[in-house]
């Protein structure tokens, strides 16, 4: 059977072990990451949303406030605003 969204995934803090998110995200798309958030109203308790690549973010339009995590390439954060 074929899914009504996006595939989503558990993400887990391994040095604290803690669930960050069990709805997480990936989008990768041009027109996917430059929409981001954007038109969003609301993020439920444990959605996420891991923007692949990206090197920065802007939140022109957003209506909710969000945490922010960099990460590098062996998915370490890296840096959190």
């Amino acid at each position: 059977m074929g899914g009504t969204g996006p595939a989503t995934f558990r993400l887990i803090n391994e040095t604290r072990g803690c669930e960050l998110g069990d709805r997480i995200e990936v989008v990768r798309s041009f027109v996917g990451r430059g929409r981001g958030l954007m038109f969003r109203r609301s993020l439920e308790p444990g959605a996420g949303m891991v923007i692949d690549p990206c090197s920065s973010i802007h939140a022109i339009g957003m209506r909710f406030p969000i945490d922010v995590l960099y990460m590098d390439r062996e998915q370490r954060v890296v840096r959190v605003d």
